[in-house]
């Protein structure tokens, strides 16, 4: 297959080509590097040259895919949200097309090297589990309606989202794929737009006309997207017909009785009745959430056993207002019983209030993020104005200083991404299962391939056990571990080997590689939030990946450490406890 871009191809001098994505369809991907100031990983994206080739003669054909890649481009360039793929740059470049050259438009966005929603989604569902379906609601979709609310203030309709068009950044996800976005701002091709989504998420409306469908569109492709999480993939599905309302088949209680009807609401066929907003879905989710915890904390407690209250035949002690067994009063074994309750629940009481705090401070690390990215929207969007309209037009150092800026607010948006994405890492319930490391280490690889292409790394692998673990933040864990090591390679290819030995109680893995090595006083620094060792020479990051490590091996009971020679390579360790005998 043939590529517009090879790899070293500069782009307006800013963007450097690192390496072709391999995807289907009308669009190609690359890995690209910002040039300067600070060597940025993004992703470009361009129109297929064989789609291009293909169409060279039918202008008309050709002028309404570069319109509809024009559109994402100004959709996207508009938000800024933590659950929303940001754009970093839109321009064109030339190419040579059969008899003249064309014009081909591109697209800079942040690169996002993990899966799709579609990773946290059960291919049979979550079930009946009220707790399963709780979490996820909280950890994915809320986020997911969060951010579809954003888009849609803005006067802009998806159109295309399903499980496939939501990037997983680590246990944030983030809505992309704006191709058949829509708005009162963009002029329309009308109904000669391709419905390229699965069919099984399309609102009935957008059949008749694509161009005048609104947000309940998106809602309606929402409520599929729920409903499968709950039942499994649609396509295997009796009960999902597309273009059709879509309900739980028997729920068995009064949370799933509620979750059932906002799926229906919000799949119906006429939008006339359906939920009418991506807001108004999340309110009722939400409401339906409280509604469920606020009963489980009603349920009995049986610390003091099924009789009935331990003081229920009591008498009050005047000096410390404290309820005693009258028939029990004096009894030092009833009283040492009695200590021990309250300190039972002193300890329950705190940790409830740690809990609270912990859920507290995930809101605040969310409301800080929007406000921080408030400013930088403003700031990002003059830059871009004063960059095009003065293109050509400025000297080389006023070039340098403008692009320089934009380099610093892309970066700062990236420090509050990340910041985000750290305080909702293992912040769900731990649902450890056997994890088969081998499986979860290929699939870290397979999201790594651009970057291991580009830099030549070779890896490799001893035969890794299955633990009992979170799958999805084993593959996060070897993920970040193989990109660190690519990231800090020294003169030569990169070369990591990870390998696990049994100790005792618990697997030791080990990832190794032939970088440039860590002076012994950053060996504890570098587990820290944002922190970095100085000799790495100006290497792109937010200082953010080994933190995650650090709290996802946490997360499992275990601990992480690295043995290093600067000039030497790194061993990282880290540890995860056989909870359930755990097999080689």
């Amino acid at each position: 297959m043939s590529t517009l871009l090879e790899r070293g191809t500069i782009l307006d001098s800013k963007w450097e080509i690192l390496g072709h994505i391999p995807t289907r369809g009308k669009d190609e991907f690359y890995l690209a590097q910002q040039i300067d100031p600070d060597r940025q990983v993004v992703v470009v994206k361009t129109i297929s040259s064989d789609y291009l080739m293909e169409f060279d003669e039918h202008r008309e054909e050709m002028d309404t895919t570069i319109n509809r890649f024009h559109r994402e481009a100004r959709a996207m360039a508009e938000i800024r949200h933590p659950n929303v793929v940001q754009v970093h740059d839109d321009d064109s470049t030339m190419i040579a097309g059969k008899d003249t050259e064309l014009t081909v438009p591109y697209l800079v966005m942040e690169y996002v090297p993990g899966y799709t929603l579609r990773s946290t989604m059960p291919p049979k569902g979550l079930g009946e589990s009220e707790e399963n379906i709780r979490a996820w609601i909280l950890d994915y979709f809320l986020p997911i309606l969060d951010g579809m609310e954003n888009i849609h203030n803005r006067g802009i309709v998806h159109r295309e989202i399903k499980p496939e068009n939501v990037l997983m950044d680590g246990s944030n996800p983030k809505i992309a794929d704006f191709g058949m976005a829509g708005g009162v701002q963009f002029r329309q091709s009308g109904q000669s737009d391709h419905i390229e989504e699965t069919i099984l998420y399309v609102a009935p409306e957008q059949f008749s006309d694509v161009a005048e469908t609104d947000a309940r569109a998106d809602v309606y492709s929402l409520g599929m997207i729920l409903y499968e999480a709950v039942c499994g993939r649609m396509a295997e599905s009796e009960s999902a017909v597309s273009l059709r309302t879509v309900r739980l088949p028997n729920p068995a209680t009064r949370f799933l009785e509620g979750l059932d009807q906002i799926i229906q609401e919000s799949t119906a066929e006429d939008k006339e009745r359906r939920t009418p907003s991506a807001k108004a879905l999340r309110q009722r989710l939400e409401k339906l959430l409280d509604e469920s915890e606020a009963v489980s904390n009603l349920l009995p407690a049986t610390d003091l056993g099924t009789s009935g209250s331990f003081y229920s035949d009591s008498v009050q002690n005047s000096s410390l207002g404290e309820r005693q067994p009258a028939h029990e009063k004096g009894n030092p074994e009833q009283e040492d019983l009695i200590r021990e309750n309250r300190t039972e629940e002193m300890i329950r009481s705190r940790i409830e209030a740690l809990e609270r705090s912990n859920k507290d401070l995930e809101k605040f690390a969310y409301v800080t993020a929007h406000e921080l990215k408030e400013p930088l929207v403003g700031i990002a969007a003059y830059l871009k104005i004063l960059e095009r309209r003065c293109k050509g037009r400025l000297d080389p150092e006023t070039n340098r200083l403008v692009s320089h800026a934009l380099g610093i607010t892309l970066r700062m948006d990236s420090f509050v991404q990340t910041l985000l994405a750290y305080s909702r890492l293992g912040s769900g319930p731990k649902s450890f299962q056997p994890t088969d490391c081998n499986v979860a280490m290929r699939s870290a690889l397979s999201n790594l391939r651009s970057a291991i292409e580009a830099a030549g790394a070779k890896v490799t692998s001893d035969s890794l056990p299955t633990v009992m673990g979170d799958p999805e933040l084993m593959v996060q864990l070897f993920q970040n571990l193989v990109s660190n090591a690519i990231k800090f390679a020294g003169d030569g290819p990169p070369e990591i080997h990870l390998g696990a030995t049994r100790k005792e109680s618990s697997w030791q893995f080990c990832v190794s590689d032939n970088g440039i090595g860590i002076e012994p006083p950053y060996f504890d620094r570098i587990f820290g939030i944002f922190q970095r060792v100085e000799a790495s020479g100006g290497r792109a990051g937010t200082g953010i990946g080994l933190a995650n490590c650090k709290k996802i091996v946490e997360h499992h009971g275990g601990r992480i450490w690295v043995e290093s020679e600067p000039g030497k390579g790194s061993l990282f360790f880290f540890t995860i406890p056989d909870h359930e005998g755990s097999v080689a």
